[in-house]
């Protein structure tokens, strides 16, 4: 039994994880150019404690405070106000010199644009503006903005790596969520019982199908199938094993299709499958090879009988004019086959609806 995780489900719980590399690299390389300033102005034993603290702890302290959070995001956001808060104030205490501090306030601007927005963005230049008084306030107003060459050398390793790993980041975040929206526009064409595609997905396929069919002159057939009896399965059974039964027939159906057949659950215990590039008489023994497989199946442990398949044949034709006359001729092939004892194969217009039965 695998253990239960306690954070699965919580909104937001990867956010800190994911902030949380950029802001060890991020505030360690500001450590390095705010460095720079501090070496050639002499700062004091107390600003190098503080700026210690900010650049090799306090990355720790925030990812903690962010995964023990009720709201992971809202933390995380609060913590980036934090960190625009804390370049404010460097750049006071760096007396607003000007290449460290223009590079430290535009790498946290961009950090606040990336994940939030410019509502985050607009929070984080208050923000700035904020520290920037409280260091005003505690070593007083003396602008120093010329940048040396040895301030210019501590800045480069910032300006150099970080926007390289933000674009990572930004890059590996694309990834994701274009994997995950192709995984849920996947999800939203599958029929969640049988695996197979929904009707709504399978009447676009199929309609492009007609229209490729009418353009280059070329065959197609349009089945439907239905089980069979398939009220008394769930009626004597239950619906879990009228599911199995589903399931068992869909795998059936989708075995000995080729990669350009198009196959799907229907509704209820009725499918459909569009088969390209092939005459009626083709999928008429294609049909009846799989209806007989069907009869001599096994279909679960849980369902110790049979089932058989009726199903019903329509041949793409100048007089279909589009995909509801075409699944219309299927349907009254299929109501045929019922009405002729089920258990049966009926191509749309045959005179012999008995000929194909078993």
């Amino acid at each position: 039994m695998t253990k239960e995780n306690p954070s699965a489900g919580i909104p937001g719980r990867g956010f800190p994880r994911r902030v949380y590399p950029a802001r060890v690299i991020g505030v360690g390389l500001g450590f390095i150019s705010v460095a720079g300033v501090f070496v050639s102005a002499g700062a004091p034993p107390w600003a190098w404690l503080l700026l210690i603290l900010n650049g090799f702890v306090w990355p720790h302290i925030a990812f903690l405070s962010a995964r023990r959070a009720a709201d992971p995001s809202r933390a995380e956001r609060r913590n980036l106000m934090i960190d625009a808060l804390g370049g404010g104030f460097w750049v006071a205490l760096m007396q607003f010199n000007l290449l460290p501090s223009a590079l430290l306030l535009a790498m946290l601007s961009m950090d606040n644009m990336a994940l939030g927005g410019m509502r985050l963005f607009l929070r984080g230049l208050l923000a700035h503006l904020a520290g920037m008084v409280a260091g005003v306030l505690l070593v007083g107003w003396a602008p120093a903005p010329v940048t040396n060459v040895r301030e210019m050398l501590f800045c480069l390793p910032f300006l150099l790596i970080y926007p390289q790993l933000v674009g990572n980041i930004t890059f590996q975040l694309a990834q994701r969520l274009d994997a995950e929206k192709r995984n849920l526009l996947e999800r939203s064409r599958i029929d969640a019982l049988t695996g197979l595609w929904n009707r709504g997905y399978w009447q676009e396929r199929a309609l492009a199908e007609l229209s490729r069919c009418r353009r280059q002159g070329t065959p197609a057939v349009l089945v439907l199938a239905d089980i069979d009896h398939f009220k008394s399965i769930n009626d004597r059974y239950g619906h879990g094993v009228g599911d199995q039964v589903l399931r068992r027939l869909a795998a059936l159906l989708q075995k000995d299709l080729r990669i350009s057949d198009i196959l799907c659950r229907y509704g209820g215990e009725e499918f459909a499958m569009v088969l390209p590039d092939t005459e009626c008489a083709g999928a008429l023994v294609f049909i009846e090879r799989l209806r007989e497989t069907i009869m001599r199946c096994d279909l679960g442990p849980d369902y110790p009988g049979r089932v058989t398949v009726s199903f019903g044949l329509a041949q793409l034709a100048p007089v279909i004019a589009d995909l509801p006359t075409w699944t219309e001729a299927a349907d009254t092939a299929l109501y045929q086959a019922k009405q002729a004892g089920r258990n049966r194969s009926v191509v749309h217009g045959s005179q012999d609806p008995d000929s194909s039965s078993s």
